[in-house]
């Protein structure tokens, strides 16, 4: 069969396929997909991409880019994208043990089937997280031998700028931003493939492209720089920057939250940082259109956390009105705002204030190094008394703890002394404003294409002698964390190495390195013999001498060496850069006719002073009703099977968070520094147990007409794959009667189907049979059943409330994996009739004002 022809009977099916394989392994609901607005298109001539971040699920769908790219690349007709993330050790062991290939999301299909895997590398300790995606999915590591039914292998991302080490693995490497013209190299191999072009005819097309780098290419790739940030047109469904929308995830992930990306790029130049350089020019977005996608984010994926995201988010020149327009707009709703980049010059007590509308924001101070003459060293200036005067200010506003973060080994006057200057300066601090401070330290990494390109790295013993020594010297009411200086060591190995340093990375893959930028994970020996065993691997430690050819002198940034070496003359003069501003008086190279005429720097009409009145229409009062809130309660009984099966209970719980959000119910939410939803629900199951008769409670602000929410409630297209709301009703507590319990409070039990995960495994047989035995053992009733799932073997088992729970019983008799189950009632305690327990929904029904179900089950009362 053709590479691309893909059979039903190859897609994987997680939920149905693999339960065992998920009862094994930690936190499986990161292996099942079906989340909200994940896109899952059909056809057999559809060109399919395998997007991933090198990494776990909870840190790949914490990624902004993965999510724009997804979305562009799904708004093309003739793609179907779908996501892959790497398998922790349990679920990569599990696949190998069985033979089963690595999947997509979407579709389960095998990644080796798809016709591109492309991998946005945002940080070097990512490198054996790419390896482990080929040899899960069953793709050659070495490009050389990948043959026509093998995907190609793209990377692109912050952490490939120097992509010499990558080069044995990669077909190639994307240089640059993914809106300036990825999409439209992806629809061209879409259309040669639908022409019937080979993967090597296609491959060339996709190395021909001047921003794309491969191993053996003989002039430089540039950075591909998008003109269009900030000039999206508006749109009245999903936001033209996030092309078809993306998937919201339905377990908690790292960066739990929407981003809005308010200003790409920064105009500060400080000389340590990559970033600073990889997202030249800086470009600000509109302020409309920012408010465009915030009401995308809240009102359609329900977020209720909202990042605005930048380098330096206070150098947004309408920063204020944007804050305070938002606030007006979504702190009724309890939608929190997050400002994740603040330089110290840039911080003021208005906007502090607007940060703490909702949600207590954190005071976090970057100061990386203390002094003014290392300061000018780095071009960042961070002036001490700028740093207590706000610390003074939060203190009086009630904030008790402060985050200062700093470096060692920045290139400097008397280097081994900054450890010192760091004491000394947090000691002032500490002593001016006596707040509890958590001190950050990190060893700085060297990074291509910036005016420290050349320095030598602090080596990691260097570095540990130092954090001990500011241990016992920072002052009390500080407490000292510092990040591992050997990750840094590692990560300084591979972001300036070469060819040798791949090598480091495959034999440190063979030897058993996986997900090493986990502390938990890294195994650093693993990654020291590696070394040892290849001489000279670890050339990316060294200083680099001025005019030595350098690995990544193959990628054009944008900014020539020229002013990179210009720049590292003034900090070794101690000399300041001025920001970027867009009548540019000092040019990086950059802004050219080629990639960025100098007008399109230009912040935006919007971008300073008020903002204009939203197109959108102002958000409706949630406290509007006809009655009083407080008083009343929505409940309803839903299902989850399949893929919801898989999700923990407060992952389940923040699901329906985020749905109160997208139907617009005005539910009440909690007092404090983290309002959410006040909810309550039903006995919790244990993972991979589906239930047709869960129930869910919360809070209201006020009645509502059951009739206006039935449509949105009812929608299965509202909630991830697998849940359907089957009843709704509402309660009404009166005045000063006891007020109506909430279920756990009224929990008697549950009663569920039960069968054999495989009835012809005679091991997991006699482990369903134990399970079977302990049900009744506990107090259960074991009864049987009329149905044909494991063969006849189906049984019912009623679990009383004052019998162990479902999973303490799986755990007890080593029976996880081996017993399949369904929840299919919950009775109410204290409610018997001639008919046995009352169901715990129908016993609130009896007390409800309205009631509606879903359109096959019943109607309106």
């Amino acid at each position: 069969m053709a590479r691309g022809a893909r059979s039903e009977k190859e897609r994987i099916d997680p939920a149905r396929d693999l339960y065992r394989l998920l009862s094994e392994v930690e936190n499986p609901a990161r292996y099942v997909g079906g989340e909200y607005r994940s896109i899952r298109k059909e056809g057999g001539g559809l060109y399919r991409v395998a997007l991933s971040f090198p990494d776990l699920y909870e840190i790949g769908m914490s990624n902004t880019a993965i999510k724009l790219i997804y979305g562009m690349l799904n708004a093309l007709p003739e793609v179907a994208c779908e996501r892959v993330f790497v398998p922790a050790p349990d679920f990569e062991e599990a696949l190998l043990r069985t033979g089963t290939p690595l999947y997509t999301l979407e579709s389960g299909t095998p990644v080796s089937r798809c016709d591109l895997l492309a991998v946005s590398l945002s940080y070097e300790l990512l490198a054996t997280n790419v390896l482990t995606l080929l040899k899960c999915g069953g793709i050659p590591l070495r490009n050389a031998e990948r043959t026509e039914k093998d995907p190609i292998v793209l990377l692109g991302g912050p952490g490939s700028t120097n992509p010499v080490p990558f080069g044995g693995f990669a077909d190639g490497v994307w240089q640059g931003e993914a809106e300036a013209g990825f999409t439209d190299l992806v629809a061209a191999l879409a259309r040669m493939k639908a022409s019937g072009s080979t993967r090597q005819d296609q491959l060339e097309h996709l190395r021909s492209s001047r921003f794309v780098w491969y191993a053996g290419r003989t002039e430089p790739a540039r950075r591909a720089i998008w003109s269009g940030f900030g000039s999206a047109r508006a749109s009245r469904g999903v936001p033209t920057v996030f092309g078809a929308g993306f998937p919201v995830p339905s377990i908690p992930v790292i960066q739990d939250h929407g981003v809005v990306e308010i200003m790409r790029g920064c105009p500060q130049g400080c000389r340590f940082c990559h970033a600073g350089v990889y997202y030249r020019p800086y470009r600000m977005k509109p302020v409309e259109q920012i408010i465009e996608e915030v009401e995308w984010l809240v009102r359609d994926l329900g977020y209720r956390e909202i990042s605005l995201s930048s380098l330096s988010s206070g150098d947004y020149g309408a920063i204020r009105p944007l804050l305070a327009a938002l606030n007006e707009r979504y702190s009724p709703y309890g939608v929190s705002l997050q400002l994740p980049s603040l330089r110290v010059d840039s911080f003021t007590l208005p906007i502090l204030e607007q940060l703490h509308t909702v949600r207590r924001a954190a005071l976090t101070f970057a100061v990386e190094s203390a002094g003014d003459t290392a300061q000018r060293w780095t071009n960042k200036l961070v002036p001490l008394e700028k740093v207590i005067a706000i610390a003074d200010t939060a203190r009086e506003r009630g904030w008790r703890r402060a985050k200062l973060y700093f470096m060692v080994g920045l290139p400097g006057p008397d280097r081994a002394n900054e450890w010192k200057r760091i004491v000394d300066y947090v000691s002032e601090l500490r002593r001016a404003v006596p707040l509890e401070y958590v001190v950050n330290v990190g060893t700085f990494v060297p990074k291509p294409h910036t005016p420290f390109q050349w320095e030598e790295q602090l080596l990691p013993e260097e570095a540990l002698v130092m954090f001990q020594a500011m241990k016992a010297e920072l002052p009390r009411g500080t407490k000292l964390r510092y990040h591992d200086p050997w990750m840094s060591w590692l990560e300084g190995v591979i972001t300036r190495g070469d060819e040798r340093a791949g090598e480091v990375i495959s034999r440190a893959h063979d030897s058993g390195a996986r997900l090493d930028a986990w502390t938990d994970y890294l195994k650093i020996g693993l990654w020291q013999d590696a070394v040892a065993a290849v001489p000279g691997s670890d050339r990316g430690l060294s200083a680099f001498a001025e005019g030595e050819p350098l690995p990544w002198s193959s990628v054009h940034p944008g900014v020539s060496e020229s002013v990179l070496r210009k720049e590292r003359r003034r900090a070794y003069e101690g000399t300041l850069t001025e920001r970027c501003l867009p009548e540019c008086l000092d040019r990086c190279g950059v802004c050219n006719d080629r990639d960025m005429a100098p007008g399109e720097v230009m912040e935006s009409d919007h971008a300073s002073g008020d903002p204009p009145v939203s197109t959108a229409s102002k958000a409706p009062d949630p406290a509007a009703g006809t009655a009083p809130g407080r008083n009343y309660q929505l409940l309803l009984e839903f299902e989850k099977r399949g893929s919801a099966a898989f999700l923990p209970h407060l992952a389940v719980v923040r699901v329906f968070e985020r749905f109160w959000n997208r139907i617009d119910l005005p539910v009440e939410l909690s007092v404090g520094h983290h309002p959410k939803p006040k909810m309550s629900f039903g006995q919790p199951l244990p993972t991979g147990i589906e239930s047709t008769a869960e129930i869910g409670l919360v809070n209201l602000q006020n009645t509502i007409r059951l009739e206006n929410f039935s449509d949105a409630f009812f929608r299965e297209m509202s909630l991830p794959e697998g849940f359907r709301v089957r009843k709704i009703l509402v309660v009404r507590h009166e005045h000063n009667q006891p007020r109506i319990p909430a279920p756990m409070q009224r929990y008697g039990g549950s009663i569920f189907l039960v069968w054999p995960a495989d009835p012809d495994d005679p091991d997991l047989l006699t482990r369903y049979t134990n399970f079977l035995a302990l049900c009744a053992e506990q107090g259960g009733d074991v009864t049987d059943v009329d149905v044909t799932d494991g063969e006849g073997m189906a049984r019912y088992v009623d679990l009383p409330g004052a019998s162990w729970g479902l999973g303490r019983i799986i755990a007890r008799s080593s029976s996880r994996g081996a017993v399949r189950a369904r929840r299919v009632r919950i009775y109410a305690s204290e409610a018997a009739s001639e008919t046995g327990a009352q169901d715990l929904f129908s016993w609130y029904q009896d007390r409800c004002e309205q009631f509606v179900s879903a359109p096959e089950t019943g109607a309106l009362v």
